[in-house]
């Protein structure tokens, strides 16, 4: 299977995977919301804390392919903002480029931070840690199914494209390129719902009753401790100090 939306195993063996995810859970949402909160203005505060995500991203031996993607994806998404803003908003140069800076650094820091909790910590150990949270057990099987079988969807529309192409006979035109694509939407629903109906079968005999079954139990350390004392000195300093 061709993974595209699963994180490699060896993303999770550093230092940071050690952590207990609902402490790591708590500290990058955090940090997401004094990102968030920060002024513009405050190029300081975005430097120490970018300092500080390069540190954890150094500390966990991260991958820094996957994070520059999402940052090429966030970037190419504010260009397209800033274009609006130049467009539209009848202000002064330099108010025009303050808003669109302070649109890039929170969206670079929130998805840098957000990639760093998700490439050090297993997609099913959140699921687990956000179970503690008390999160409704219904958002947390949609997250669930939708994480596992969303490379299973995307390998069904590979595999109809490639059936689609081995039948076709040199260029369609357009129309019949839209007949074709709505035939292939179709028979792409057809095979999932019957997957879908079979894996959910399959569930049922295996006991599922709506709870996500790990064989992790959760339990603090002194690394966990640390980590967050650590985290609060930090966020502390970033919000009074600076």
């Amino acid at each position: 299977m061709n993974s595209i939306f699963i994180s490699p195993k060896s993303q999770t063996q550093g230092f940071l995977a050690e952590i207990d995810p609902r402490i790591k859970i708590l500290t990058f949402l955090a940090l997401v919301m004094v990102v968030i909160l920060t002024p513009s203005s405050q190029f300081l505060k975005f430097g120490f804390i970018f300092a500080a995500l390069l540190i954890l991203i150094i500390s966990s031996r991260l991958a820094v392919a996957p994070i520059l993607f999402r940052l090429f994806l966030v970037g190419s998404m504010v260009f397209f903002i800033g274009v609006l803003v130049f467009a539209f908003q009848k202000r002064p140069a330099a108010q025009n480029l303050m808003v669109i800076w302070n649109i890039l650094i929170k969206t670079i820091l929130v998805v840098i931070t957000l990639s760093v909790l998700t490439q050090t910590t297993e997609f099913y150990r959140l699921i687990k840690a956000l179970e503690s949270f008390k999160i409704p057990r219904l958002v947390l099987s949609l997250l669930g199914f939708t994480y596992r079988y969303l490379q299973l969807l995307y390998d069904e529309c590979i595999t109809v494209k490639r059936a689609v192409d081995s039948r076709s006979l040199g260029k369609r035109g357009k129309i019949e390129s839209v007949a074709v694509l709505k035939s292939a939407l179709v028979h792409v629903f057809l095979r999932t719902f019957e997957r879908s109906e079979r894996i959910y079968a399959a569930m049922l005999s295996r006991g599922y009753e709506g709870t996500i079954s790990t064989m992790d139990v959760f339990f603090f350390k002194r690394s966990d401790f640390v980590f967050a004392c650590v985290a609060v000195i930090f966020i502390c300093i970033v919000l009074v100090v600076i």
